[in-house]
Order: structure tokens, then sequence, then C-alpha cells
């Protein structure tokens, strides 16, 4: 670990704390060791962390949590990458996800309050999907 000249913690390496955002700490979704970086409060603000979940993660966050990041999903298959609303803690909203699954690699984009509104998608050798839909409607199939 390292701290600052105040005592506050900038960088630590090895086992992961739980994330600590404006003095408070929140529980992690896994237990993880990897590299994390604080700001000048002490606030997490991003990390490079292989999770006991499964998943390698490359990240840079918000003041207030996730921003962006690159994912590795061991147990979904997902390889791809990520940006967030900027969002309260503990209110998760992605905008864009763009990966892979398998065979199929795909890019999403969505609003905060309905989800999925678009998405251009390849499935192996089949022809390009582009499915949208307008705000209210049911989602995509």
């Amino acid at each position: 670990m390292v701290l600052d000249d105040k005592g506050r913690d900038r960088l630590i390496l090895g086992e992961e704390p739980n994330p600590r955002l404006g003095g408070k700490s929140y529980p992690r979704v896994a237990g993880a060791y990897g590299l994390v970086l604080h700001d000048q409060t002490g606030s997490e603000r991003g990390a490079m962390s292989w999770l006991d979940n499964g998943r390698g993660v490359i990240a840079l966050d918000r003041s207030g949590g996730d921003a962006v990041a690159m994912i590795v999903n061991e147990k979904s298959g997902f390889a791809g990458f990520t940006v967030n609303y900027a969002n309260p803690v503990g209110k998760y909203a992605e905008g864009i996800r763009l990966g892979t699954t398998g065979d199929t690699a795909w890019l999403s984009l969505e609003d905060r309050a309905e989800g999925e509104r678009a998405r251009l998608a390849v499935e192996g050798a089949e022809a390009p999907k582009l499915i949208t839909r307008p705000a209210g409607a049911p989602p995509a199939p």
C-alpha cells in the first residue's frame, strides 16, 4: 500500500479491500487481487484486477462509481468494453457495451430509463443486424 503525506490510500497492490467512495466503504462484487488507484481524498478511482468470480477488469471510475471498463468474464464468455452513465453510488447504468461472446460481436447503446435502444451485431457468417427501438417500445428480441 502507498499512502500520501496525509496518510490516505493512493495505491494498493495485492488483495483489494472494499472500495471507498467519499469516505464510505461499499461491498465489492467478489474478492479481488490487483492494483487499485485512489484519488487525493482516498476514494477508489480505478483498478486492474482479477476477481474471484472469474472476471478480469481494467477500470477507471468517476467519483460516484464505475465510468469505463475493459472486462473479461470467464463464466459468461464476454470480453469487451463498457461505458457507464454518471450516477450516484449504487445506481449502475451502462450507456455503451461493445464486445464479443462466442461467435457474436456487438455494439449496444442504452438509455438510463429503458436499457438497450440500439444494437449492431454480427454473428458468425450471418448478415449484420441493426436493431433499434423507440422510447417506450418493448425490448427487442
